[in-house]
């Protein structure tokens, strides 16, 4: 039988090129993964595969898995929640007509109302008076 050389590596004596206060192995990937929430962008110039950062998704879409390629779009009547990770109905607030802008409105549109009337009477009532020049 003839010896084959074989290789071990001893990980505790290997020296890693890292900060004194650092005690990890680095990535052999550009980038990390995506959480979800989040969904993966190209960086341009470098293979997706590989390199890209990544982007959260905006306030009408939402991502529930790790290094998405894109956001799915939420329904109609619904936005995402504050982690972009599901969607969340739209609740619908009705106001009354006691409600103090409702009562508000209501008041500025009869003034104005009241005041195209006016105007109106004072122009139909004088006219027949000529304007001096």
């Amino acid at each position: 039988l003839q010896h084959v050389p074989s290789l071990s590596i001893s990980r505790s004596k290997i020296l890693w090129n890292l900060n004194d206060d650092e005690n990890l192995i680095p990535h052999s990937s550009c980038q990390e993964k995506c959480d979800p929430g989040e969904h993966r962008r190209e960086i341009a110039g470098l293979p997706f595969y590989c390199c890209w950062t990544c982007v959260q998704c905006d306030r009408s879409s939402f991502s529930n898995s790790t290094n998405a390629e894109k956001c799915v779009s939420c329904e109609k009547g619904s936005f995402s929640n504050v982690n972009r990770t599901r969607c969340v109905a739209v609740s619908r607030d009705y106001l009354g007509w006691t409600d103090g802008w409702v009562v508000t409105l209501i008041v500025v549109a009869l003034l104005g109302s009241l005041t195209t009337l006016s105007t109106i009477s004072i122009y139909v009532k004088f006219r027949t008076v000529h304007m001096l020049r």
